[in-house]
């Protein structure tokens, strides 16, 4: 079908694989960032509910 080479053509432009290859360093890093910061806690914190939202939410 030519609507699967119109869609391979968009998302092989350049642009897309500069915001893909950043994405997903992102993604590397992310969880060594958060351990330093959750490990790096001396006492344990408030928990409510909207902050167990908000972890659920970033997995």
């Amino acid at each position: 079908m030519e609507t699967e080479g119109m869609v391979n053509q968009f998302l092989s432009l350049p642009i897309f694989q500069v915001l893909s290859k950043l994405s997903y360093s992102m993604y590397l890093v992310h969880l060594g960032v958060l351990l330093y910061f959750v490990g790096g806690k001396k006492h344990i914190g408030y928990f409510s509910n909207i902050i167990g939202v908000g972890i659920i939410l970033l997995i």
